[in-house]
C-alpha cells in the first residue's frame, strides 16, 4: 500500500493560520492534515474542540489523522484511573500494571473500556477522522485480567 503525505501544524497558529497550511496541503495534494496532538489521552479524542477541528479539516476537503495514546493512559492522576479503576490491568499483587512505571495500562479486554474506546472512536470517525495513530498499544501486548489476576 503507497504512503501518503500528511500534513502537520503546531499549537502556536491560529485557527486561521491552521486553516490556510490545512488548505495548501490540500492544494499540494495531501491527503491527510494531523492536527497537533502530543500527549492525547483517549478521552479526549472525541472532545468537542478535536470534533470541530476534525470537521474542520474534512470541510477543506483533507482527511483527518490524529495521534492517541493506545492501551495506557498519562499517569495514576489522570481521571480515568480514578473514575474507572477495573478498566486497568492488574499485577499478580492487584496493583495497576504500568508501563515504563508511569503510564497505568488499560486491560483491553475488558467489556466496559472496550465499549467506551469503541463509541470514542464511532464519534471521532463521524466527525471525518479517518486514521487514529495508537501509539503503544504494545504496553497491553500479552496482558489477560480476570477476576482481578494477570494471566500471561
Amino acid at each position: 500500500m503507497p504512503g501518503y503525505p500528511v500534513a502537520e501544524y503546531g499549537y502556536q497558529l491560529s485557527e486561521k493560520e491552521k486553516m490556510a497550511v490545512t488548505k495548501y496541503a490540500v492544494e499540494q495534494g495531501y491527503r491527510f492534515v494531523m492536527p497537533p496532538s502530543p500527549e492525547t489521552p483517549i478521552e479526549s479524542v472525541n472532545s468537542p474542540e478535536r470534533l470541530a477541528e476534525a470537521r474542520r479539516i474534512k470541510a477543506a476537503g483533507a482527511d483527518v489523522r490524529i495521534w492517541t495514546a493506545g492501551s495506557y493512559t498519562q499517569g495514576m492522576q489522570n481521571r480515568m484511573v480514578g473514575e474507572r479503576p477495573e478498566w486497568f490491568a492488574r499485577d499478580e499483587k492487584g496493583k495497576i500494571m504500568q508501563y515504563g512505571n508511569s503510564y497505568p495500562v488499560y486491560d483491553l479486554f475488558n467489556d466496559g473500556f472496550r465499549s467506551w474506546f469503541t463509541n470514542i472512536m464511532i464519534d471521532a470517525k463521524n466527525a471525518g477522522v479517518r486514521w487514529v495513530y495508537r501509539d503503544m498499544d504494545g504496553a497491553a501486548a500479552g496482558v489477560r485480567t480476570t477476576w482481578g489476576q494477570t494471566i500471561r
